[in-house]
């Protein structure tokens, strides 16, 4: 199994992916990613890909993951760094970044298994399934977006998403498509109540991780969004999801982490 294996597995007429305007269903991604593989080559143990787009950075990994050449979505501050790729494990299918408490991107390698058998727990938890259309925001070089977007896809769930940083934007595209579930770090996510003038009923699921967030957030988050079922994470690209809060568990001490999760 890789995950261009994986997709090709769901609804392939269903919509996949949506960027601001450039939609995908699960057979044009699926299709896309094949082109590419097929045009490839495999000659380097490992490929650092920088594109701009984020359907293109999931295109490209779609299209390594699996392959003799294991991709990595590269972060901005590591294009002027020099890593090693000699020495790859043979179950690595792809390599995350990680800049931890340094400032300086880490290069870390994952396994298919290390993150796909986890998804049906991290769905659960999360509140994601097949009728899931969940906004996210940003670069999959952030290992949080491409995990959840590997989940989502597992799922058989709906990605709108884009790289622009404008809330009214994101607002926009959250309205157009009928958004029944958020990804955002705090800081993003509490930024909303500031443009969305009335509540949002069809948001059933919020999921963020990253930074802390205690009751006061949530509660700010829970009036505009008052359906939703909120849920922050912690965890680290070589660990995966460790610990999660529900909203009706914070308090004002925001160094809370929950409970583990199973497994």
């Amino acid at each position: 199994m890789d995950y261009l294996t994986l997709i090709a597995q769901q609804k392939q007429d269903k919509l996949a992916l949506i960027e601001d305007e450039e939609e995908y269903t699960y057979a044009g991604l699926a299709q896309a990613a094949r082109e590419l593989r097929s045009k490839a080559d495999f000659g380097a143990p490992a490929i650092f890909i920088h594109e701009n787009s984020i359907a293109r950075q999931l295109i490209s990994f779609l299209a390594y993951s699996g392959t003799k050449t294991v991709p990595i979505i590269a972060t901005e501050v590591s294009k002027n760094q020099q890593f090693c790729c000699d020495d790859i494990p043979q179950a690595a299918c792809m390599g995350v970044m990680t800049s931890g408490s340094t400032g300086k991107s880490k290069l870390l390698w994952r396994s298919y298994h290390s993150w796909a058998d986890f998804f049906p727990e991290q769905n659960r938890v999360f509140g994601v399934d097949e009728q899931t259309v969940i906004f996210c925001q940003g670069s999959l070089a952030f290992t949080g977006n491409l995990n959840i977007y590997m989940g989502v896809l597992a799922a058989g769930g709906t990605l709108v998403v884009t790289e622009r940083f404008r809330p009214r934007h994101w607002l926009q595209l959250m309205q157009r498509y009928a958004v029944n579930a958020i990804y955002l770090i705090p800081s993003k996510l509490l930024l909303l109540p500031k443009f969305l003038r009335e509540p949002d009923v069809r948001v059933r699921s919020i999921i963020s991780g990253s930074q802390s967030m205690g009751r006061q957030e949530a509660d700010k988050l829970l009036q505009i969004f008052p359906n939703a079922d909120i849920t922050l994470y912690y965890g680290a690209s070589e660990l995966n999801y460790i610990t999660y809060i529900k909203a009706a568990e914070m308090t004002d001490d925001r160094t809370l982490i929950g409970r583990p999760f199973k497994g």
